[in-house]
């Protein structure tokens, strides 16, 4: 299971309950103190799990239903399963055009898989997978947040067709240039077209190459999306530590001024 450390927007939230449960000045400043904990980070800085998980995502092969729960488990607790389960498509492994019931049934069958109480001996692990599947599910029966998932599949698909548009455009050209330079002789049209037909072949030709092209695209897509959210999180934090830090000085020059109010009057 991978490690991790305490959520931000964990910190980020008891930030807001230490606001919301008093003004006074100490209370603002462990306030103050807790949420410069969670955005002292670069925001450009290392992200271990995301490295993983672009290490995995090119070489990663679609996978077909594993059939235990063993197997269930460590596909989502593998490398990088941080983001790769941001993909609700991929944690259910279910074809992203699937009709409700579709997902309901894979749900089932997947949440007794991996439920807690079916691996005593993994209750741990087995619970994080518990949670991934929910989730998924959860996003996926609600027809909003499923109709803005399959948006990010669509925009995999436009970016996929765009970046394979461009790469049989260099090879046109490239084929162009080679038959040039050398010269090459054809007895007809037909001929010509053949011999481009075998230069200007791609990978992506293939049906299921094509599909785990965008696979790939959707995977990286979600996870491009959370990251977008994390920094505006962290843009919200620095916020409300700016607000709070000025309330802070605010009430403290209140208290200095009104003391010194107070020890002129006497004097």
């Amino acid at each position: 299971m991978e490690n991790t450390d305490v959520k931000k927007d964990d910190l980020l939230d008891s930030f807001y309950a230490e606001l919301s449960t008093g003004s006074s000045i100490k209370k603002e400043e462990e306030a103050i103190k807790k949420v410069d904990e969670s955005v002292k980070k670069e925001p450009d800085e290392k992200d271990p799990l995301l490295d993983s998980f672009y290490s995995e995502i090119d070489n990663i092969k679609t996978e077909e239903f594993k059939s235990s729960s063993r197997e269930q488990i460590e596909r989502l607790l593998r490398p990088g399963s941080t983001y790769f389960n941001l993909n609700p498509f991929e944690v259910l492994q279910i074809d992203p055009y699937a009709c409700l019931e579709e997902i309901k049934k894979k749900y089932r069958k997947l949440s007794i898989y991996v439920h807690p109480d079916k691996n005593p001996d993994d209750r741990e692990r087995a619970q994080v997978a518990f949670e991934a599947v929910n989730r998924a599910y959860k996003l996926l029966e609600d027809e909003k947040e499923r109709k803005l998932c399959l948006e990010v599949v669509d925009e995999a698909r436009e970016k996929v067709d765009k970046e394979l548009e461009e790469k049989r455009k260099k090879l046109r050209q490239q084929n162009t240039i080679y038959k040039l330079k050398h010269k090459l002789k054809f007895k007809n049209k037909q001929e010509e077209n053949e011999y481009d037909k075998t230069k200007l072949k791609i990978d992506e030709d293939d049906p299921d190459k094509y599909r785990h092209a965008i696979y790939c695209m959707t995977c990286k897509l979600f996870a491009d999306i959370e990251r977008v959210k994390v920094r505006e999180s962290e843009k919200q934090a620095q916020e409300k530590k700016r607000k709070a830090e000025e309330k802070v000085e605010e009430e403290s020059k209140a208290k200095v001024q009104k003391e010194f109010d107070a020890n002129y009057e006497v004097s």
